[in-house]
């Protein structure tokens, strides 16, 4: 899979990323690729084993969503900035 998200690659806005490791459909090595073209502040968290549904694995989405949200009002910002 191409990741081809203009608006994202040229915003200079927080960006939260979560990917499966295992993730059938858009490959982890593409997202790496896509994810080292983004301007700073920028977080990318990989769920070990996970498909591209996350199947067995929303805890560790949830988890990795929950600590994002916190940082964010830690500093002042709501979650994405």
């Amino acid at each position: 899979m191409k990741y081809e998200f203009p608006a994202t690659l040229a915003s200079e806005k927080a960006k939260f990323l979560v990917q499966g490791e295992a993730d059938e459909v858009c490959p982890i090595e593409g997202m790496w690729k896509f994810y080292g073209q983004l301007h700073e502040p920028k977080e990318l968290v990989v769920i070990d084993a996970a498909d591209h549904l996350f199947e067995g694995r929303t805890q560790e989405v949830g988890e990795a969503l929950g600590a994002w949200y916190e940082r964010g009002n830690e500093s002042g910002l709501d979650g994405a900035g």
